[in-house]
């Protein structure tokens, strides 16, 4: 799951990725630049769809199943990158 590896090298750029399936409004991004974003992701969940219904989940199920394995991934970013929030404020507090 490269887009895994690559949210936890670079977790400034992890909100990106919520803009998918237009979960959330984007600010800031003009309307072309979202929709590359949208489909370069997309091009990192499609094997997973695929895969899935080559195991014989319908369309439906694979997306379900395909939009749930993203979020379950972006469950840890999320608490690791604030956890490196939380370390780099208290290394900000503590070296004062």
């Amino acid at each position: 799951m490269g887009f895994f590896m690559f949210y936890y090298n670079h977790p400034q750029d992890m909100d990106l990725g919520f803009y998918l399936f237009n979960g959330a409004q984007p600010k800031g991004l003009t309307p072309e630049l979202n929709q590359k974003l949208n489909a370069a992701l997309r091009l990192t969940l499609d094997p997973v769809e695929t895969t899935l219904i080559a195991l014989g989940f319908s369309k439906a199920q694979a997306v379900r199943k395909t939009t749930a394995i993203f979020g379950h991934a972006i469950g840890p970013l999320i608490l690791h990158n604030k956890a490196l929030h939380q370390h780099k404020q208290l290394w900000y507090w503590s070296s004062l």
